[in-house]
């Protein structure tokens, strides 16, 4: 590696994975921070371990010595200018950023109005409600709003996101905040916007989706279902070890009712039965009961109550 020493910086010679020599500029700045860009492909040739010019006319796109250095000035240069600008240029402000970047989201079809409406309302600032004297919770402008950008570390972040989770806010509120937060930042790092070094947002996690409570369960587990209900009126048992619920005072059970839908139609056979079954009968016989077809048990069903609300035909 060849060095050849100016007075604030250094040209340096070095071979990429193919071969190839290129130039690379080295200097600090006056607060010590290094800077070394590559400049570009040198137009020079090994010889005996050491690089010599290469013989012939200088092609475009290559850099001989006397090129390098001249482009080494303008880097230095171009550089000094931008830590100028930037020491004279005021500090930026979370404000300043977050209207630039929802500026930037109006334009060209870059996020839908619901999502741009959703933003403009998690990044509005404190003030009291149009209607009513409610005031209008602007939880992420009320802890960051004239905060410079640079000084908001993923502490300050992740402390803004707790106290939402422990001011009540859902999980999924919470992420709509920290989304909105995260891409405020990103933009910030964008080439062409303000180039921020990093994004505060990143270091943090969503919040946990927290699982529901699990119901209580029923004293009745096997009345859950109305057609066990059904089953167990229809036969007059109920299962071992079970404890039947108590029935209503007027004796329409509603839990016991087995809805429309799901009954199946009588057989012509069974019509009878369904009948005396229905109006209350305890017991009942058709010819077609035999030995071998006795007729089922049944038990004791109140009369069906009128419906009074109905009119009069």
């Amino acid at each position: 590696m060849k060095s050849n020493n100016l007075a604030r910086g250094s040209l340096v010679i070095y071979e990429t994975k193919n071969g190839e020599p290129r130039y690379r500029a080295k200097w600090r700045y006056s607060s010590g921070q290094q800077c070394a860009p590559t400049i570009g492909p040198a137009w020079l040739v090994k010889k005996d371990g050491t690089w010599v010019p290469r013989p012939g006319r200088l092609q475009i796109g290559f850099y001989d010595e006397q090129a390098a250095y001249l482009r080494m000035a303008e880097l230095i240069a171009e550089r000094d200018r931008e830590l100028e600008e930037k020491a004279t240029r005021p500090a930026l402000t979370f404000d300043e950023l977050v209207s630039t970047w929802l500026d930037y989201l109006s334009h060209g079809g870059r996020a839908k109005p619901s999502t741009l409406k959703d933003y403009r309302i998690l990044v509005s600032y404190p003030r009291s409600a149009i209607r009513g004297k409610r005031e209008l919770k602007a939880r992420i402008m009320y802890e960051l709003a004239g905060k410079e950008v640079a000084a908001i570390t993923t502490d300050d972040i992740a402390s803004l996101l707790d106290r939402l989770v422990v001011q009540g806010l859902s999980p999924r509120n919470v992420n709509k905040h920290r989304e909105a937060l995260h891409s405020v930042f990103a933009f910030g790092m964008k080439p062409g916007s303000f180039k921020l070094p990093t994004n505060p947002v990143a270091g943090t996690e969503n919040s946990a989706k927290t699982d529901p409570e699990p119901s209580t369960p029923s004293p009745y587990p096997n009345w859950q279902q109305s057609n066990k209900s059904h089953r167990l009126v229809s036969t007059g048992s109920a299962p071992p070890g079970s404890t039947v619920p108590p029935s209503s005072s007027n004796g329409d059970d509603s839990t016991n009712k087995t809805p429309r839908s799901s009954r199946s139609p009588p057989t012509p056979a069974s019509d009878k039965a369904s009948y005396a079954h229905s109006a209350g009968v305890t017991s009942t016989s058709t010819a077609n009961d035999s030995p071998s077809n006795p007729p089922s048990p049944m038990v004791k069903c109140q009369p069906r109550k009128a419906d009074v609300s109905a009119p009069f035909p």
